[in-house]
């Protein structure tokens, strides 16, 4: 982890709005990104944005989640679907199928909640006019910003 927090240390030198943690941050599935983003705010002074993702989620899994978050002193999540390491379970089968549900689930958490979007159009969609739809249902879900890929 050294190497990761050492990168990090050097990006808050170039005082950025914020640093965007991963879900899944320093190879360790989700185990690390509550403690990188708190290390992030609390060590070097930057706002961090976590990123959660909830395909492979249960509700609970994401409330303990939100509650590490909340006592780190997080405000701002990018609410994010996430792959699917099953290749094609049917949407309803989980908790969250979609980001736009990870949404709705946090937004009464008065947490700053953010959302992807693809200029370019989602890798799963098969013509850029049908990717506003989706895009719509997030933002009508409640989110606060959107952001395109990181770099």
């Amino acid at each position: 982890m050294e190497p990761v927090l050492d990168a990090v240390r050097q990006l808050a030198g170039e005082k950025p709005s914020f640093i965007s943690v991963t879900y899944g941050a320093g190879g360790g599935a989700n185990a690390n990104t509550v403690s990188l983003a708190e290390h992030v705010q609390k060590t070097c002074s930057v706002p961090a944005l976590a990123h959660l993702t909830c395909l492979t989620s249960s509700r609970e899994k994401i409330a303990a989640e939100i509650q590490s978050l909340r006592k780190a002193g997080i405000e701002n999540i990018l609410c994010l679907r996430g792959d699917d390491p099953d290749g094609g379970t049917a949407p309803g089968e989980r908790d969250f199928s979609y980001a736009a549900d990870l949404v709705r689930s946090l937004r009464p958490s008065n947490f700053c909640l953010g959302g992807a979007c693809y200029p370019e159009c989602h890798p799963e969609c098969e013509h850029i006019e049908s990717d506003i739809e989706p895009l719509k249902i997030k933002v009508d879900a409640g989110l606060d910003f959107l952001t395109t890929q990181m770099f």
